[in-house]
């Protein structure tokens, strides 16, 4: 059993009024709170850092060295993007769902790819916080937009023929991709700011999809 005290460092000093300083290094509890007493009378004295006894021996953690913040990758964020398009906050789950939208409407999945990956990428390169990206919460937005160009901005034609060759070589669905996957790129780029500036501006409330749709 471990008990952690608040305490000074390692080798605790204070420094008197007429300037002397006096330092203690605590290996038990009890010196520890006899050393304690003693600096309370110091009237300049600061106890910063956690002090951890366990078992008799003595460890000291630094406030001012935090753990190193670890960047979330690309992919891991992009398919929890997609995961929290239904509250998922998981790789697994937005990578179900790009499968099951692939397996319904390939298009309809390249758009709502792009625009996940796309609004990832603009949180990430403008620093926007790392935690809410590493859970996806910069990404679900895009995939929304995304999903809107596919079906009611830039849907394809109907075709007479299922041949993918035939189907590629359309102008008409040429067309129709192509400014399908320029709107998903320009509106889920804007996503992830558009959520920063409506999450200030409606103080504690949540703005859940807001962002897509001032964009969309």
């Amino acid at each position: 059993m471990s008990l952690s005290i608040l305490s000074s460092r390692s080798t605790g000093s204070c420094r008197r009024r007429l300037g002397r300083t006096c330092t203690f290094a605590s290996s038990s509890p009890q010196h520890y709170f006899r050393s304690k007493s003693h600096h309370a009378r110091h009237t300049d004295c600061t106890y910063t850092g956690i002090r951890t006894f366990s078992n008799g021996s003595t460890s000291a953690t630094e406030e001012n060295n935090p753990p190193p913040i670890t960047t979330p990758s690309l992919m891991g964020s992009t398919l929890r993007g997609a995961g929290q398009v239904i509250f998922l906050n998981s790789e697994t789950s937005g990578t179900v769902i790009l499968g099951g939208l692939a397996l319904g409407d390939p298009y309809l999945a390249t758009m709502a790819l792009a625009g996940v990956t796309t609004s990832t990428a603009a949180a990430k390169l403008g620093g926007l916080d790392q935690a809410a990206l590493g859970d996806g919460l910069w990404g679900y937005n895009g995939a929304l937009v995304g999903c809107a160009a596919a079906v009611f901005l830039h849907p394809l034609p109907p075709v007479s023929t299922l041949d993918f060759q035939s189907i590629s070589s359309s102008p008409a669905v040429i067309d129709a991709a192509g400014w399908g996957l320029a709107s998903t790129v320009m509106g889920a780029s804007v996503a992830p700011f558009a959520g920063v500036a409506l999450r200030e501006a409606m103080g504690g409330v949540p703005q859940w999809t807001l962002a897509f749709n001032a964009v969309a």
